[in-house]
C-alpha cells in the first residue's frame, strides 16, 4: 500500500470525516476549507470536489445571487470573491 496512512487512529478519523461546513462561508473560512481538502493526502486526488464560479446575470448583485443558493448536504459551500 503506498499512499500516506497516520498511525494516531484519531488523525486517520478525522482527516477521513466530511467537510462540516454548509452554505455561506467568509472569505478566510472558505480558503481554508478548500486549502484543507487539496492538501489532505487521504483524499483520492481526482475526489476532492467540484470548484465553480459563477457570475450574476446583468442586473442582480452577486449578494441577491447568493439568496437562489439551496446547498443541501454538509460540505456545499460558498462565498463572494472577485465580485463572484
Amino acid at each position: 500500500f503506498s499512499r500516506y496512512v497516520p498511525e494516531d487512529i484519531t488523525t486517520l478519523l478525522s482527516m477521513t470525516q466530511p467537510l462540516k461546513l454548509r452554505g455561506f462561508q467568509k472569505w478566510d473560512v472558505f480558503c481554508n476549507a478548500v486549502n484543507n481538502m487539496m492538501n489532505n493526502p487521504l483524499l483520492p486526488a481526482h475526489g476532492k470536489g467540484v470548484l465553480v464560479a459563477l457570475r450574476p446575470v446583468p442586473g442582480i448583485r452577486v449578494e441577491q445571487a447568493l439568496t437562489l443558493c439551496r446547498p443541501n448536504r454538509t460540505g456545499d459551500i460558498m462565498t463572494i470573491g472577485g465580485n463572484r
